[in-house]
């Protein structure tokens, strides 16, 4: 399911602020990055996560992993625990893929789910898009 701003932000209390430094840290000459929010132990986020990954390398955009119990999914090695994030710990459907965009100093979209490798990535494509047509 594509969650527009709107619905973003009535899921996340109408918080939808996020410090760039937080996310753009490793840089995106884009002025985009994604949110990935899942848990350890969660077999679909272990499915989204490589999609991501790939996705995510092959067009440079920096990729913030919010996990609910603190535990890594691979192939992302680093992650923050979602409870003590300002986005992430409102979060409750696993995986939820968000996009920030710097032009909107925050978010501008998400999807909640996995489906399949092709959907996962075209709904990723869709995020980019989103954002790239905000700047």
């Amino acid at each position: 399911m594509i969650i527009n701003r709107r619905r973003l932000l009535s899921i996340l209390g109408g918080s939808a602020i996020l410090c760039p430094g937080q996310l753009l840290a490793a840089g995106s000459d884009l002025g985009v990055g994604f949110i990935f929010v899942g848990a350890g132990w969660c077999n679909t986020c272990k499915q989204a996560a490589p999609i991501l990954a790939a996705f995510s390398a092959s067009r440079g955009v920096p990729v913030l992993v919010a996990t609910e119990d603190g535990r890594p999914i691979e192939p992302f090695p680093s992650v923050v625990a979602a409870a003590g994030h300002p986005l992430a710990g409102a979060i409750r459907t696993y995986p939820t893929t968000l996009v920030y965009a710097a032009a909107m100093e925050g978010l501008v979209g998400g999807f909640e789910g996995y489906g399949s490798a092709t959907r996962y990535a075209s709904n990723l494509s869709s995020l980019l898009h989103q954002a790239g047509s905000v700047g």
